[in-house]
């Protein structure tokens, strides 16, 4: 394992976003809540919340991985802890590999173009336009919009109850893929308005 303190291991741009985030809860000795963190790291809450998800999101954490660190949540406080780095770590791939994608133009015999031509897009709606039932589905009993939340962290939230509900439940109500869901958990435990239970189970926070 590498001999490097946490803060050495900061595998973020200097001065970004990310990056105040990584030293303020890699210097802290003790966890912290995500309010503590913004106030820190002197970034919006909204902002650290998302980041905070995207530490821990391996779509997006790669860089961490290299350098072994991990993101700890327990109880809605947030720690880093150190683990064996991992040189080949890298962002998952989402559908077909370029691997694949470019086989059949190795031998130069493909007679198909590299560059295909783009399928014309469909004109965007109008912004005056009512979403539909399909864009803007919410379960029965979704309370109003809570605010400083995006349309996804919304609608995933109006799909919570009490009664702990499993991962692949809320992708179902969402429609969402399945790291968009998780991510979005993520952000909504960070705000304190989801909790996990075992057998990675989600329910609605307690109103304080």
């Amino acid at each position: 394992m590498s001999n490097k303190t946490l803060t050495e291991r900061n595998p973020f741009r200097e001065k970004s976003a990310l990056s105040k985030i990584f030293e303020v809860l890699a210097r802290s000795q003790k966890p912290l809540d995500v309010e503590e963190v913004a106030k820190r790291a002197k970034v919006p809450l909204d902002r650290t919340s998302r980041m905070l998800a995207a530490m821990a999101n391996p779509f997006h954490n790669a860089g961490m991985r290299r350098e072994g660190v991990q993101l700890v949540r327990k109880d809605g406080l947030l720690s880093l802890k150190t683990t064996v780095p991992d040189s080949k770590a890298r962002r998952p791939e989402r559908g077909v590999s370029k691997k694949q994608s470019g086989a059949k133009h190795r031998n130069g015999k493909s007679k198909r173009p590299l560059v295909q031509k783009a399928k014309p897009k469909a004109p965007a709606p109008k912004q005056d336009a009512k979403p539909t039932a399909a864009q803007n589905s919410v379960p029965e009993g979704a309370e109003a919009k809570t605010p400083s939340l995006n349309d996804r962290e919304q609608l995933v939230l109006s799909t919570l109850r009490e009664t702990p509900r499993s991962v692949d439940e809320i992708i179902a109500a969402t429609k969402l893929k399945p790291e968009e869901a998780l991510a979005t958990l993520l952000v909504l435990e960070v705000r304190r308005l989801a909790k996990q239970h075992p057998g990675k189970t989600y329910s609605k926070s307690e109103a304080k």
